[in-house]
């Protein structure tokens, strides 16, 4: 059994707590009072004991500037050191911040361990391949990631994404549906595990179309089919993402 992240909508900035370690849910009940330089001081020494739990929420403290001064050199270096006990969401979250920084290969390692158990590393030129097929088949919780790079790649117009086409809209079509808020509480509990990433997922779905539409694949209705529903979603920050991703 885990406690509950805290997350930001469009950054997934998740918090993580064992049930072995009360200490660390101490540091989250001060992250959740706003009481960032409390959580930190709980995480730092059972993070130096090894805890990764404690690892990866003190690496979100340095990311987001929490209780520290921002350090993202600081944060990845805490990610790495959870990443290598197995920490899934440490391993996703440090893929995304190598991919982002150019370390494609390296991010893509962590981002397919996190994702299927894979540790493989693809040559570049296979690179949109393998996270079109995290797309195509929604392997959690690499899948978020994968999109976020996906879309990374088409901002920076890379090759290979034309190939894995069919891939990356097979696995946003069937999102579309996965990912459609509940209307009762009795629906929302049969959505299990996706209801608690609904937000994440949509508005990395919707990023992802909304950069496909500007690289040119817009005339495929998945993608503007995720394009209108971004941009009618109630939530704010869905439609800003979308917004940012179509503008010109």
């Amino acid at each position: 059994m885990r406690y509950s992240y805290l997350t930001s909508l469009i950054f997934s900035a998740t918090l993580a707590a064992s049930v072995s370690a009360q200490s660390v849910k101490t540091g989250i009940d001060a992250w959740q009072r706003s009481d960032y330089a409390t959580a930190v001081a709980v995480w730092r020494p059972l993070a130096e004991k090894g805890d990764a739990d404690a690892q990866f929420n003190l690496g979100q403290a340095y990311r987001l500037g929490r209780g520290v001064s921002i350090n993202l050199a600081a944060a990845q270096t805490w990610f790495e050191r959870a990443a290598e006990k197995g920490h899934l969401d440490a391993q996703t979250t440090l893929g995304l911040m190598l991919f982002q920084n150019g370390n494609r290969t390296g991010g893509l390692r962590w981002i397919k361990l996190a994702g299927d158990g894979s540790i493989e590393v693809s040559p570049p030129e296979s690179l949109a391949d393998d996270l079109a097929g995290v797309i195509q088949f929604r392997k959690r919780p690499g899948l978020e990631a994968a999109m976020q790079s996906m879309a990374a790649m088409l901002s920076d117009r890379r090759p290979g994404i034309r190939a894995s086409l069919d891939k990356i809209l097979l696995g946003l079509a069937c999102l579309l549906e996965e990912t459609a808020y509940p209307r009762t509480p009795e629906q929302g509990s049969r959505l299990s595990p996706g209801a608690d990433i609904i937000p994440e997922e949509r508005a990395a779905a919707a990023t992802l179309a909304g950069m496909m539409r500007r690289s040119g694949f817009g005339d495929n209705s998945v993608i503007e089919d995720w394009i209108n529903a971004a941009l009618e979603d109630p939530l704010p920050e869905v439609r800003a993402a979308i917004q940012e991703a179509t503008r010109s």
